[in-house]
């Protein structure tokens, strides 16, 4: 881009990036992705107004941008129009100036005051006091660090928390945990003593109820004595898994026996449950991901609508499933994939059903070793004139035995929690291969 011109303007820049990079519709997929995308503007945006009062050339853009990045500088810039993000709005005391709000949260107020003391302190123009490593000092400096330099912070302290509180225009929300008087006191004892204690602190106008209280202050009780055992007893808890899904084992849980046979073909893929990120691994490998996700995303899609698709809303559908996909996916690969699963005995069957759920939710309580509930997402369950039929999709090239017996073992477990919930175990339990071609129904 520099090359191609002498002298580029920001903007031009700018542009020719987010062509290039295809930036904003990318982030129209991420989590945050409005948001990014709106700050993205504003940075566009603030170039513009760059150029606009007269900056030429990219290199003092850049200098200008350095030389006004700091809180000040940041406060200026146009905010991101992100009034339907359902977030909070954070922001420091410094930008909040002059701004009102009908809530304010004054975060932070717990925290303790951290306040080194320099090692020179100017008393006057001619005098100053002096701290260096290993304790050494003048003699006067303890003096004015206790009455001149910490006074004069805890002033400008408190100043910056009257700015805070009277950002609020209807509800304050100040927190004021912590002891007045230790050693290293938090920030909100500063404020302390303008706590309402009673009615009388309180300053009562005309024709406005008076809906706050004084607040009496009553300390702590101390902590027990097993405390640490017990935070570090409940943080080993919380670090312990509790939920098992059908896909990582959970056929134990639930009373199944597992059927795990050894290998039989070059295909089969190793698989531990037991690994860290070994599931995702291995599902990547025999799955295809993204792909299979958007496989699935677009038959869920089309047996939710019901009826026999045609061929133009299978290409909808599957277009529709391989753009929500971060990474990119064939499309096209997507329909035809999908294509060969509905022509299936089963999936013609399920569409005409009078009742079938799609990516149905089951989970049940259990008790083995600390997992307590077992949850997971059947990708197709339909009535047919003999019962329920569980479905399950795979994207799989090849199927050897050692991931048969996975897949055996995980609609087992999703077998188990349809019979919880309905009383009786599915009538027929199978996997639709939906492969480029033709589709395969394999019955467990």
């Amino acid at each position: 881009i520099r090359r191609a011109s002498g002298v580029p303007q920001p903007v031009v820049v700018i542009d020719a990036l987010l062509e290039a990079t295809r930036l904003q519709e990318t982030l129209a997929f991420t989590s945050r992705g409005a948001f990014e995308a709106d700050c993205v503007r504003m940075v566009r945006a603030h170039s513009q107004r760059w150029q606009d009062d007269g900056g030429v050339g990219l290199a003092d853009y850049l200098a200008a941008v350095k030389d006004g990045d700091s809180d000040t500088g940041a406060a200026s810039l146009a905010e991101p129009n992100d009034r339907d993000d359902n977030a909070v709005r954070l922001m420091t005391v410094f930008q909040a100036k002059g701004l009102e709000f009908p809530i304010v949260v004054v975060g932070g107020m717990a925290n303790q005051i951290h306040s080194p003391a320099p090692s020179i302190g100017i008393v006057d123009a001619a005098h100053y006091e002096w701290s260096l490593a290993g304790g050494l000092r003048s003699p006067g400096f303890a003096d004015w660090d206790a009455h001149d330099r910490i006074p004069r912070k805890n002033a400008e302290r408190v100043r910056v928390s009257y700015v805070a509180c009277t950002r609020a225009r209807d509800h304050l929300i100040l927190s004021v945990c912590g002891e007045r008087g230790t050693a290293k006191p938090p920030h909100s004892s500063l404020l302390w003593d303008a706590m309402p204690r009673t009615d009388e602190h309180l300053t009562a106008l005309d024709d406005v109820p008076v809906v706050a209280r004084g607040v009496a202050f009553e300390p702590p009780a101390a902590l027990p004595a097993d405390w640490d055992e017990t935070v570090a007893e409940v943080r080993a808890r919380s670090r312990a898994p509790f939920i098992a899904a059908p896909s990582a084992g959970a056929g134990l849980a639930l009373g199944l026996a597992p059927d795990s046979p050894a290998p039989t073909t070059e295909h089969d893929t190793p698989f531990s449950a037991t690994e860290e990120g070994s599931e995702r691994q291995a599902r990547e490998t025999r799955d295809g991901r993204p792909l299979g996700i958007a496989v699935h995303a677009a038959l869920d899609t089309l047996v939710r609508a019901g009826g026999t698709p045609d061929a133009a809303a299978i290409v909808a559908a599957s277009q529709e499933a391989a753009d929500a996909e971060p990474t990119p996916v064939n499309a096209s690969e997507v329909a035809v994939r999908v294509t060969a699963a509905l022509r299936t005995d089963v999936m013609v069957e399920a569409l005409a059903a009078p009742r079938r759920w799609s990516e149905l939710y089951l989970a049940a309580p259990v008790d083995l070793d600390g997992i307590t509930l077992v949850e997971g997402f059947a990708d197709l369950v339909y009535q047919s004139p003999a019962g329920l039929v569980l479905v399950d999709y795979k994207t799989d090239e090849t199927i050897g035995e050692l991931t048969l017996a996975h897949y055996r073992e995980q609609l087992s477990s999703y077998g188990e929690l349809l019979r919880r919930v309905t009383g009786s175990l599915p009538v027929r339990t199978c996997i639709v291969r939906a492969t480029p071609g033709t589709g395969q129904v394999i019955d467990l």
